[in-house]
């Protein structure tokens, strides 16, 4: 599913005034991981810890324009409510973020160094959704296209979560080298698409439909719900709710749509129905090929035809059997229903029927 140009207002934050307060680690909570660890920062080698006394430094001087413009530039923070304190807890996850990762100097983090002369250097790019607003963006554009509503804070927090670890794992290598000629190559392995975004936003969107009841999803999701129990009654099948919410979801994630449930209900129906295996290869629905029996039921009893459907007992018995029923058989069938008595033309053959018997008793001219 490609995601439309319409993106919902993204809920506002907790508290505060910036981003930040929708980051994991943010407000104090910070990973003990990597403190032993060295890493480039602005020149320096760095353990984490001395990394966070950096931010005291700055304190003490009142320039925070180094570490502002890095949190800036990486995409943790927005431009807005940039005071001290919010500046200090999107750092410290910052430095969460980068001393999990396998990078060696805190710039080739999101930018590949220069080119090497030797056999080759490695970069991992680590490009994250979770420090930018486009992540609740993403979610809540996700949420509405396939559920029709909008995660609250809390929820829209542990994806950003998900989403953060996921780019953390899978960060951006590039190999800068040269060929045989000299010439310098770049190649690139690993990293998130948007798909794989998509494909971990739907797993959170999957847990939500048990929850929210079958009758009140919206969205994609709801809309192919009612699709596959449209489909799955008009072929005569019965599926359970839960057999029902993971075709829905798996309609989602497949590229084919809705097209690989329909061939399942299809080969469901077949087994149900073997005497219609063919008509339904031919594009025809269990309901197609019983309307005219339908049809003729409701002739019969005199019963509106709306009231009747593939699970009519005389109708279901019928399509289950092992041939097709000849038209006039079946009409002995409904005959003998108790509702036929009460119909208009019983009465009329009973009328016809006695007065033939008084004409045959001469007692009737």
């Amino acid at each position: 599913m490609t995601v439309g140009p319409t993106t919902p207002t993204p809920p506002a934050p907790s508290s505060g005034g910036s981003f930040g307060n929708y980051l994991p680690g943010v407000g104090g909570v910070s990973s003990n991981l990597g403190l032993s660890t060295s890493k480039n920062v602005f020149g320096t080698l760095m353990t984490k810890t001395k990394a966070k006394d950096f931010f005291k430094q700055a304190q003490a001087t009142g320039d925070y324009s180094l570490i502002k413009n890095l949190l800036s530039q990486k995409g943790y923070l927005t431009g807005k409510g940039d005071n001290a304190k919010t500046v200090e807890s999107n750092w410290n996850y910052f430095l969460d973020v980068v001393y999990q990762s396998d990078v060696a100097n805190i710039n080739d983090f999101t930018s590949i160094g220069g080119a090497s002369t030797g056999a080759g250097t490695t970069s991992a790019v680590y490009k994250s959704l979770t420090g930018k607003i486009s992540g609740t963006e993403l979610v809540n554009t996700l949420f509405n296209d396939y559920l029709g509503v909008i995660p609250g804070v809390k929820e829209v927090k542990s994806i950003l979560t998900a989403l953060d670890k996921l780019e953390q794992t899978r960060a951006t290598r590039q190999v800068t080298s040269r060929d045989g000629s000299g010439n310098i190559v770049q190649t690139t392995t690993g990293g998130v698409t948007d798909q794989d975004r998509e494909n971990l936003i739907l797993g959170f969107i999957g847990k939500r439909i048990p929850a929210e009841g079958i009758e009140n999803i919206g969205g994609a999701i709801g809309n192919n719900l009612a699709s596959i129990r449209k489909f799955a009654n008009e072929h005569g099948i019965v599926l359970p709710d839960t057999d029902i919410r993971k075709m829905a979801l798996n309609s989602v994630l497949s590229k084919t749509g809705l097209d690989d449930t329909a061939v399942k209900i299809r080969n469901i129906a077949k087994s149900r129905y073997p005497s219609l295996a063919q008509y339904i290869d031919g594009g025809l629905s269990v309901k197609e090929i019983g309307s005219q029996y339908m049809a003729r039921k409701a002739q019969l009893l005199e019963i509106p035809l709306e009231s009747l459907n593939v699970f009519d007992l005389d109708v279901n018995k019928l399509l289950s059997g092992t041939s097709l029923m000849p038209m006039s058989d079946f009409d002995t069938i409904i005959r003998q229903n108790p509702l036929y008595k009460f119909t208009m033309q019983a009465r009329e053959k009973a009328s016809e029927f006695a007065t033939n018997i008084l004409k045959d008793f001469g007692l009737m001219k």
